[in-house]
């Protein structure tokens, strides 16, 4: 069993390669956070020291020079990051951290909206494709009885009123069949 450099969980090594120094990716993807943010803070620190020793040993045509340097560079909305009269703590370094998490904690809400409204989206697209769909079986049920001509007419004459139109049929069809055929040919002269 060996220990994870990040955290101290025992894991079992069962690599067949170069040895594991961490019990899972989270944990070595930690820990170089954590190396690079030290490799930042201690490249602040020297600067800030190398600032100090120049003002200390006299060498003002170098701190002049920086400082022409530091006011050029960007506001970070406290003071300049590089000042040579103030340095850089930890804090300055945390505040960026901090900064960077926030905007990327920010970014992370942005696709998470995004994805909810291309979800809605999707819904939308889908209920406006069952609508069209219903357009076209309604409006192919619109033609449907006018294609059928007599009989369509008789259908929906049914459906609105169908005691009548029973009445109207059984009547119809007792007059045909109840003439002669000389009354069906005058008719038909007529």
């Amino acid at each position: 069993m060996k220990k994870c450099n990040y955290c101290n969980n025992e894991f079992e090594d069962n690599s067949k390669g170069t040895e594991k120094k961490y019990c899972s990716v989270k944990c070595r993807i930690n820990s170089a956070n954590k190396r690079h943010q030290e490799k930042v803070i201690n490249k602040v620190k020297m600067e800030y020291e190398q600032s100090n020793r120049n003002v200390i040993q006299g060498n003002n045509e170098t701190s002049i020079r920086e400082e022409r340097n530091e006011s050029n560079n960007q506001d970070f909305g406290k003071g300049n990051f590089f000042n040579a009269t103030r340095g850089v703590g930890n804090s300055d370094v945390l505040r960026l951290v901090e900064k960077n998490y926030e905007t990327k904690i920010e970014s992370i809400s942005y696709e998470l909206k995004n994805e909810q409204l291309l979800k809605e989206n999707e819904e939308l697209k889908r209920k406006v494709a069952l609508l069209e769909v219903e357009i076209d079986e309604l409006e192919n049920d619109l033609e449907e009885p006018a294609q059928m001509g007599m009989i369509g007419g008789v259908m929906n004459q049914f459906k609105e009123d169908p005691i009548n139109t029973i009445n109207f049929a059984t009547q119809l069809i007792q007059n045909l069949f109840n003439k002669k055929p000389n009354e069906i040919e005058s008719e038909k002269e007529k």
